[in-house]
């Protein structure tokens, strides 16, 4: 198969480089990812800059392109023609983090694999979490291989799978799982500069979630693979009540 990766890490991205390892050997590998880290860009596009590709560079049976924009630039510009095919999955990742519950509202590894999904292609978003910050990717990336098929069964049109494990050297199984509920204890700190301009710094606290029973974040904890098949155009309030 014809495989596009992205990320939100950057072309330069471990995670990006461990699926490109077991993947290369089997299918037909295509990076197009972002030139830069773009983590939290959610599903920006550029629209009032052009996007700047790289020349593409084909190393090792796998063809490389960097992208000024964002992973949803990624794949758009892909749609759009860039390698004069469509990919028949796009896989975003592994993201070094996990993008569970609500992060995905923010995430742009999960904007990759939303956008292929919008255009009716399979996209799969992976992330990777590690408490210890050994970040140990390869079980993960390996995982993803082994059961590639079964992921891609989970996609259709407009709805696309969210894969997120612990770093562990080996997995229990895989569990479908649904978004848990995330809220995150930030806070910003202000300051005026010398000329008079009011600066703000966010500084990331923890972040807590909202137990929900056979939630992504139970799973990775319980040493499981997380598999969340997750809706990427609004879903509409129905209620029969409603006046």
């Amino acid at each position: 198969m014809k495989l596009l990766l992205t990320n939100d890490d950057g072309i330069d991205g471990e995670g990006l480089h461990a699926l490109v390892n077991v993947l290369a050997p089997l299918h037909d590998v295509y990076v197009v990812a972002p030139d830069k880290n773009r983590s939290a860009v959610s599903h920006s596009f550029t629209l009032r800059d052009a996007v700047i590709m790289s020349k593409p560079v084909k190393k090792d049976g796998v063809t490389w392109c960097s992208c000024s924009g964002t992973p949803a630039d990624c794949v758009h510009v892909v749609v759009a023609g860039l390698l004069g095919f469509l990919p028949d999955i796009v896989l975003s990742g592994i993201n070094k983090g996990y993008n569970l519950g609500t992060d995905l509202v923010y995430s742009g590894t999960a904007a990759g694999a939303r956008h292929a999904s919008m255009e009716d292609i399979p996209g799969i978003a992976v992330s990777l979490g590690s408490p210890s910050q050994t970040w140990n990717f390869k079980p993960l990336a390996e995982f993803v291989r082994d059961n590639l098929d079964t992921l891609v069964s989970m996609c259709s049109r407009n709805i696309y799978v969210n894969v997120n494990a612990c770093d562990f050297d080996a997995y229990k199984g895989w569990r479908l799982t649904v978004p848990a509920e995330r809220r995150y204890n930030d806070r910003m700190e202000f300051y005026k500069a010398p000329d008079g301009r009011i600066f703000a710094f966010k500084i990331f606290g923890e972040v807590d979630s909202v137990k929900a029973e056979d939630s992504d974040l139970d799973a990775v904890k319980s040493g499981y693979v997380s598999i969340s098949k997750v809706h990427s155009q609004p879903q509409p309030f129905l209620d029969g009540d409603l006046r």
